[in-house]
């Protein structure tokens, strides 16, 4: 479904500068743009189990990563930056995620001067085993938010884990 304005997107490619410069227009436009999508998934979803899982894209590798590093090392963002381009590798794997997209969602965090790879030393099988225990979880298994186009995904994605160690180590993630 439908998440976020692909012209929101857009426009960050192509006024990332002046958003990272913290220019009044664009500061304002990301802003507002960013919070009525919010609001429009949790005005239709007020609980987490549909639709607003939908937020949750880059969180699941992002909180494994967060808690492999002892919550110090990386700030959310980082983590959650880093999360997306796990989520976006394995949706490629997976042919829901065009690479051009997945492209498009790395290139952009690079230029913003966020993290897109696992910190080094981070051992696949145990960032998979910590899925486990996302809140989205079901079953003791991690449920994926999978970008299928830019402002388009499917949640509630369920990943085979060699899928997910192969994303992993294409990161940086080392046994």
């Amino acid at each position: 479904g439908v998440i976020a304005d692909a012209a929101l997107f857009g426009y960050l490619e192509a006024n990332l500068n002046a958003c990272l410069t913290l220019e009044p227009d664009a500061v304002s436009r990301i802003v507002a743009d960013s919070a009525a999508c919010k609001a429009r998934v949790v005005s239709v979803d007020e609980r987490e189990g549909g639709l607003r899982a939908t937020l949750n894209f880059g969180h699941t590798a992002g909180h494994a990563v967060e808690k492999a590093v002892g919550y110090r090392r990386l700030r959310h963002g980082e983590a959650v930056s880093i999360g997306m381009v796990v989520a976006a590798r394995i949706g490629v794997r997976l042919g829901m995620t065009p690479a051009p997209v997945a492209e498009r969602i790395e290139a952009l965090l690079v230029r913003a001067g966020l993290p897109v790879r696992v910190p080094a030393g981070l051992e696949p099988a145990g960032l998979v085993a910590s899925t486990a225990y996302d809140k989205k979880a079901l079953d003791g298994a991690a449920r994926w938010v999978i970008a299928t186009d830019i402002g388009h995904v499917e949640y509630g994605v369920s990943v085979p884990p060699d899928i997910v160690e192969t994303a992993l180590r294409e990161l940086g993630a080392s046994a």
